[in-house]
């Protein structure tokens, strides 16, 4: 789902907070909340961040926000089905293993933590506690 549409559920059935209280808990305008619920402006990492600070949102739905704007995840495992984490993690330790001296980590580690993410925001990977959006 699109940031978007993620940030209104939120904002409305979670929280229960106006647009004027988000933005103003944010330190943001009104009219850019606007903006993003209207899909017309892409939020920075730091602005989900913000958000989900002044909605007081949990991990699970902070982490929510963030695949749906595009980013990594704050916890991949919030947004992995429990029965993949172990293959996962197996994967990502494979792939750690080929970092350098300095412990940079490999193109391939970055790329399938990308993949991973994107994967994420599509819902492929996503399994909430309840409902499409964890506890609305």
């Amino acid at each position: 789902p699109p940031f978007s549409e993620v940030l209104r559920l939120y904002r409305t059935k979670k929280v229960q907070m106006s647009s004027s209280d988000v933005a103003r808990s944010a330190g943001l305008s009104d009219t850019h909340i606007s903006r993003l619920e209207h899909g017309v402006r892409a939020p920075s990492r730091e602005t989900v961040d913000t958000l989900a600070r002044a909605m007081r949102l949990g991990v699970f739905q902070h982490d929510t926000l963030l695949a749906s704007a595009g980013y990594l995840p704050n916890h991949l495992s919030s947004l992995v089905a429990s029965s993949v984490i172990s293959d996962l993690n197996d994967v990502l330790i494979a792939l750690e293993a080929g970092s350098d001296a300095q412990g940079n980590q490999s193109e391939d580690y970055k790329e399938f933590y990308s993949l991973l993410a994107a994967c994420a925001r599509f819902g492929r990977l996503l399994c909430p506690p309840s409902g499409p959006y964890g506890d609305v």
